[in-house]
């Protein structure tokens, strides 16, 4: 067992703002019980190698997230049973023991938003990252909301404008209620961005070190179609590459793009959708379509993906600096070969199968 801590407490902590993930988890103030909450799940993981520490303590934000979860889903599964990560070249990220006997294993998923969404997010960070290096108040931060963007701008005369803002702003701050706070847009040829000045605290003023200004970036905002990237990315863990043992086997899925709990229905019994007699317009019948995760195709007319025993999500997945809990749902596979352990995992919901005859029902589990 790993005996050091991921994170020590700061030398010289900030309060902000902070631009990226990393830098949060190390410096801020804001931080400490997030540190501590990975500090204690990480004393008692089993890193092989310090592929998680390295993570963790590493400049990406989906690898930071990915070991979060990785940890959390740990600790989760750790609280009644053996567990033992990445055991040999073939096993999925967890094996789980009773009595040093292998009862179950489980591969954790972390799914992120599509590359478009993406792709703005590191857009908007890097903006707000090169105006921070070029800009700094001591009695404003500043907001930004992305208007339009039609291409890349010279953030130089985005920050020349905006020092040129703030030099106009009262050195004295106003006793302003949040209406009252001073706003500018900025325009050009290559995008518009909107600007609001909030006054910073009595404890930001003065600071020593130099603090940029830029407080709230830009929001991100995308499209996804989360039901089908879910789809396709279960597909990538269920084929033949992990070793099972001949045990239950299932994923551990961390969302980390918005879906809500019919999305998550959808994705693995099907999108929803109705028959209607045509002989008989008041004979209308709900249906699931055969596209799930789960279900009978003519391909599968045993069923599909039936190594999986059941599917776990966790949503939203933990966010640091937020005590939220995910919720925690189990969806089973009706048609699975091995049914799993209904013990090994506490969760909010479970969705179990019920047979008619030729029809499978499924239902919410009532506790």
């Amino acid at each position: 067992m790993p005996n050091n801590s991921v994170f020590g407490e700061p030398v010289a902590p900030r309060s902000g703002p902070f631009t990226d993930l990393a830098t949060w988890l190390r410096r801020s103030t804001q931080a400490q019980a997030t540190r501590t909450a990975i500090n204690g799940w990480y004393s008692n993981f089993p890193d092989r190698d310090g592929m998680v520490l390295s993570r963790l303590r590493g400049d990406s934000e989906v690898g930071i997230y990915q070991a979060i979860d990785e940890l959390y889903a740990h600790h989760l599964l750790a609280q009644s049973n053996e567990v033992r990560y990445e055991e040999d070249a073939h096993s999925p990220d967890f094996r789980v023991y009773r009595d040093s006997n292998q009862v179950a294993s489980i591969e954790a998923v972390s799914l992120f938003p599509e590359k478009s969404f993406e792709k703005e997010l590191r857009r908007n960070t890097d903006l707000v990252a090169e105006i921070n290096r070029q800009v700094s108040s001591t009695n404003w931060f500043a907001g930004i909301d992305s208007i339009q963007w039609r291409s890349q701008p010279k953030i130089s005369q985005v920050s020349r404008w905006l020092k040129e803002q703030i030099a106009s702003l009262p050195n004295q701050i106003p006793d302003f209620s949040q209406a009252e706070y001073p706003a500018a847009t900025y325009r050009s040829d290559e995008l518009i961005l909107e600007f609001s000045f909030i006054p910073k605290g009595q404890a930001s003023q003065g600071s020593v070190e130099r603090e940029g200004v830029i407080a709230i970036g830009p929001a991100t905002v995308g499209w996804t179609k989360t039901v089908t990237r879910l789809r396709n990315r279960i597909s990538q863990k269920v084929g033949s590459k992990y070793d099972h043992k001949g045990m239950p086997f299932a994923l551990l899925v961390t969302m980390r793009d918005s879906c809500d709990e019919e999305d998550l229905i959808n994705a693995f019994y099907g999108d929803s959708g109705i028959t209607i007699n045509i002989h008989d317009l008041n004979d209308i019948k709900p249906i699931r379509k055969r596209n799930g995760v789960f279900g009978l195709t003519e391909q599968s007319p045993k069923g599909r993906n039936r190594r999986l025993s059941c599917v776990f999500v966790l949503s939203p997945g933990i966010h640091p600096g937020s005590n939220n809990e995910p919720t925690r749902y189990q969806f089973n596979n009706p048609f699975a070969e091995l049914e799993f352990p209904d013990d090994l995992l506490t969760v909010d919901h479970r969705f179990v199968s019920r047979r008619e005859g030729a029809t499978v029902y499924i239902e919410r589990e009532l506790k």
